[in-house]
């Protein structure tokens, strides 16, 4: 397992394709490639700065996830991770804002996601939407690695 050093700050934790929901599918598959999202490390940068991010697949996809505080994070692209947080950004639901005032260590322990002291379980505490219309963001598009699959 390998550990993803993140610096001290405030960052938005959740889902990242809610960040992308009024942007093309383009700059998301761009965030997805800059953060090389399906490696187990997690970090990566968002495109064009020097912002760390720190991006982890769900054990089972999407869902709604709890974390050790009761946060609920809802989740449609079967990624959960931190996002820089910049003053005066929406905050998409199911997202959190959480700041860690030191250096901070993020791992994924077989779905046991870990952002510095949030624990978030992903392979026992899974609330599957019931409301999925659309095949293509359903969780069957990825493999257990987070690599999207070829459409159908």
């Amino acid at each position: 397992m390998q550990i993803c050093n993140m610096p001290a700050g405030k960052y938005f934790l959740g889902d990242p394709c809610y960040f992308f929901s009024d942007k093309s599918h383009d700059e998301w598959l761009h965030f997805l490639a800059v953060n090389d999202y399906y490696d187990s490390e997690g970090a990566g940068f968002l495109a064009g700065t020097n912002l760390k991010t720190c991006v982890f697949p769900t054990r089972y996809g999407d869902g709604k996830y709890t974390d050790d505080y009761g946060r609920q994070y809802g989740v449609d692209s079967g990624l959960i991770g931190l996002i820089p947080y910049l003053d005066g950004s929406d905050i998409p639901s199911y997202v959190h804002v959480v700041e860690f005032e030191k250096d901070f260590e993020c791992f994924n322990d077989n779905g046991y996601l870990n952002f510095g002291d949030i624990a978030i379980d992903t392979v026992q505490d899974v609330d599957v939407y019931d409301d999925y219309d659309d095949y293509e963001y359903n969780s069957d598009n990825y493999d257990d690695d987070g690599v999207l699959y070829d459409e159908p």
